[in-house]
């Protein structure tokens, strides 16, 4: 996953690719050195995956089957 961080020293704003088990990582700052907090991103990235995705992928209906009363 890539996480964005903002030092606490000096504001600079920068993304880390970490592992989503790693959640007690702690990032420096590239530019100082100092520790960094982690910010909550806007950006999501999704990945659909598999059937089921699309209208062409559902089960469709046989058109000689009589209606059920």
């Amino acid at each position: 996953m890539i996480y964005e961080y903002k030092c606490i020293g000096c504001g600079n704003v920068f993304e880390e690719v970490r592992l989503a088990a790693e959640r007690d990582f702690e990032a420096l700052c590239p530019a100082c050195g100092s520790s960094a907090d982690r910010q909550i991103s806007r950006d999501v990235a999704v990945h659909f995956k598999g059937n089921g995705f699309y209208t062409t992928d559902y089960k469709r209906k046989e058109r000689n089957e009589t209606p059920k009363a």
